[in-house]
């Protein structure tokens, strides 16, 4: 089930909204309350202060506020468990009437908030490391989510070696043979001969949805490329026909 999102602040969610709704349900699920809070992310010009405001929820309106400007992602998503756990106290009527987190100083001067505090902060960091580490389980290229790829990346390294070998030697060829070195890379299309220096002919772009310019690319490809781009500009035509053909014999 997912909680209702108001966002009021300066901050795009839009990459963070489905991992905030993920979390929500998995929290649902481990903490077991059953009406879902009402999330509202803001902007705060004037929370400027090294320890200003972060969180608080309303358990009269069922309302978790998260204050955004300048915090990580992550750290939102943290006090957004934090805040689910009181969320959860309150529907077990661990809230008395007119009680609320916000209160100032209640975790000092209050025993019974304090106390609701604690349970807080150890099962709202728990089960949102306990979520974090499911999920990135269940997801290992989360890291790259940010990147959408509407050409994949094998075919974007293909291309563009297939550029480089046409501007050097002024011949194509078929790089998928080519899967030692370049991590991995599937062998799909039969082997196309390489031609030599006269007689080079024109390298046909793969279809693609984007210009590679505008494709983004992880720093690690770009390195790989480049370390490529060096090996291939010392060969000789002679010495890289000998390595194909040795290649092709295999």
């Amino acid at each position: 089930m997912t909680c209702q999102i108001n966002n009021k602040s300066n901050f795009d969610i839009s990459e963070i909204e489905g991992l905030i709704q993920d979390l929500h349900s998995f929290s649902q699920n481990s903490l077991g309350y059953k009406i879902p809070p009402t999330l509202n992310l803001m902007s705060d010009e004037s929370n400027t202060s090294v320890l200003g405001k972060t969180a608080h929820y309303d358990p009269s309106s069922l309302e978790i506020t998260i204050y955004v400007d300048g915090r990580h992602p992550k750290d939102i998503m943290r006090s957004f468990a934090h805040e689910l756990v009181h969320h959860n106290q309150n529907e077990n009527g661990m809230f008395k009437k007119n009680m609320s987190d916000n209160e100032k100083g209640y975790a000092q001067s209050n025993p019974h908030l304090r106390k609701m505090e604690k349970e807080a902060y150890l099962k709202g960091n728990m089960c949102f490391r306990d979520w974090e580490d499911g999920y990135k389980s269940s997801n290992p290229n989360i890291l790259n989510e940010r990147r959408i790829y509407k050409m994949s990346t094998k075919k974007w390294l293909n291309k563009e070696l297939n550029g480089l070998l046409n501007e050097r030697w002024g011949f194509s060829m078929n790089l998928n043979k080519l899967n030692e070195g370049c991590g991995a890379i599937e062998e799909e299309a039969p082997y196309e001969e390489a031609m030599d220096e006269e007689h080079p002919i024109e390298v046909i772009d793969q279809p693609s949805e984007m210009e590679v310019s505008e494709i983004p690319v992880e720093e690690p490809i770009n390195d790989a490329a480049s370390t490529l781009e060096g090996i291939l500009g010392e060969l000789t035509v002679d010495q890289l026909k000998a390595a194909l053909a040795a290649k092709q014999g295999q």
